[in-house]
């Protein structure tokens, strides 16, 4: 099958990264994917190593406009691609799948920002409805698409999101340092400066390890820098550094804290136990369906039951379990694209499941 994703690149986010899983899960399974996009995503170096990674291929547009035929699917990613997506399905009669990650019901009661305002998606509900299938990430957004849309559940598809374990596997064992690592973007309500409270309280001794995308949202990263500094507190902070290089860093720390006041699903928890390190929440639900027992829960924005489970957590030699892990590999995920995309002229040279 010769599959169309449109999708806006110009930012980095978490659904980007989810939808090149996506793009590499599809023609691990046999297909042909071409992303028509304004621009390459930073990251697409960590994803060689997948199975017929070549087979993806490029239309570069400032519009994400595409309109040749000889497509037989498409699927679109939220929000401007959404009118060329939907444009090629309705010229070409072809279906059309949607993702969609946060809606402004869901967003709006944990955070502040223009995508929680019905405004920002003017027109997003028709694209929604037009489209055949929604696929989301957890059943936390799946439940928010429906109340937002008023649609049938049997219409949106749940296909959890995994980590890089082909990147992850490939590093090797080192010497696990007093640090303490935070995967988040600079943005406020990620609530960096929960964990600068958290270190100052146990005394400075612990080096932060920031792994981010881009330094600078809102002044917020000037702003916890210099808290940092004020505090005198250790912290080095990696943008845009390979997903191995990430997850090096994951390994020699001690502990994850991910303090975010909203999340879509949470990936930087799952990252974190796949190398066997702890990772500390505030106690959101959209955690406990995929993760359950896994993540150790604090009351959100209690720096006191923080700060404790912080010190309890350091010094634990926490290991997740075989079984766990294979919830958060591509192959799990792999499975879960099968699942739900008709595989069409299946040849030898494809990648079977239990190869894989």
């Amino acid at each position: 099958m010769k599959i169309l994703i449109f999708c806006q690149n110009g930012i980095f986010s978490g659904g980007r990264y989810y939808t090149f899983f996506l793009a590499c899960a599809l023609v691990a399974l046999g297909h042909s994917v071409k992303f028509v996009t304004d621009k390459k995503p930073s990251f697409i170096n960590n994803f060689t190593s997948f199975p017929n990674f070549r087979r993806i291929e490029w239309h570069l547009d400032r519009k994400c406009s595409y309109e040749q035929k000889g497509y037989d699917f498409v699927i679109s990613v939220p929000r401007k691609a959404s009118k060329p997506a939907q444009k090629y399905a309705s010229m070409h009669q072809v279906p059309l799948y949607a993702i969609m990650f946060e809606t402004p019901n869901f967003t709006s009661l944990y955070r502040k920002g223009e995508d929680s305002y019905e405004r920002f998606w003017k027109g997003y509900k028709e694209h929604l409805n037009y489209a055949k299938k929604i696929i989301t990430i957890s059943k936390e957004s799946k439940k928010y698409i429906v109340e937002w849309i008023k649609c049938d559940q049997n219409k949106i598809e749940i296909i959890n999101p995994c980590i890089n374990d082909i990147e992850a596997d490939k590093v090797k064992k080192c010497v696990v340092r007093d640090e303490i690592v935070v995967i988040s973007r600079f943005l406020d309500f990620k609530r960096v400066d929960d964990v600068l409270e958290v270190i100052k309280k146990l005394g400075n001794n612990y080096k932060i390890n920031y792994i981010t995308s881009f330094r600078d949202y809102y002044g917020t990263y000037n702003r916890v820098l210099n808290t940092a500094k004020n505090y005198k507190i250790p912290i080095q902070v990696y943008d845009n550094i390979s997903d191995k290089g990430k997850f090096e860093i994951i390994k020699q720390s001690r502990l994850l804290i991910h303090p975010s006041s909203f999340e879509g699903f949470g990936i930087p928890p799952g990252e974190a136990l796949y190398m066997n390190r702890p990772a500390i929440v505030y106690d959101l639900p959209v955690y406990k369906d995929f993760y359950r027992d896994k993540l150790i829960y604090v009351g959100y924005g209690n720096i006191r039951e923080l700060t404790e489970a912080t010190k309890e957590t350091l010094d634990s030699k926490k290991y997740i379990s075989e079984y766990f892990k294979k919830k958060l590999k591509f192959s799990r995920f792999l499975q879960d694209v099968n699942k739900l995309f008709v595989i069409f002229n299946k040849t030898d040279e494809e990648l079977t499941l239990e190869e894989f």
